[in-house]
């Protein structure tokens, strides 16, 4: 199976959990919708945080799913300057390794108050079409830099 044609469960953003038919058959889609439900998903993951993504016996696979944004946000020991290029740093690096995605570009992150982040950025995907996705990180920003 080519990989453009490999499916991606849907995920209902609104509720929290994965979409399903009137029987209870969690949806599939392929293709963009496949890769655009991958990228979000796995922005909106906390790497490290769910045992389903553990591997122990291969390193190389271990907890790569998601991204660190969370981790850098709380880190006090940090410079904003820092912080901002490790935040981009994690945007790309959680969906530059899946096979749908050709690379990231145009990450803004900007800080909203003391507490949220506004992030936009845009994927290019093997199917020649973008991703563009934007949002508000909310974790709490040290304020004693």
């Amino acid at each position: 199976m080519a990989i453009a044609d490999k499916k991606s469960p849907v995920f209902d953003w609104l509720t929290g959990d994965f979409a399903t038919d009137i029987n209870g058959k969690v949806l599939v889609v392929a293709g963009m919708e496949a890769a655009e439900q991958v990228i979000i998903k796995a922005e909106q993951t906390t790497r490290g945080r769910f045992r389903i993504y553990a591997n122990p016996d291969n390193v190389a696979l271990h907890h790569k799913y998601g991204n660190d944004a969370s981790l850098i946000l709380t880190r006090p020991d940090i410079t904003d300057s820092v912080r901002l290029s490790e935040l981009q740093r994690a945007i790309k690096e959680a969906i530059i390794y899946d096979a749908w995605v050709k690379d990231v570009v145009d990450i803004v992150i900007a800080r909203q108050d003391a507490n949220d982040v506004y992030v936009v950025f845009t994927a290019k995907t093997i199917f020649d079409k973008e991703v563009t996705v934007e949002g508000v990180l909310t974790s709490v920003w040290p304020t004693n830099i």
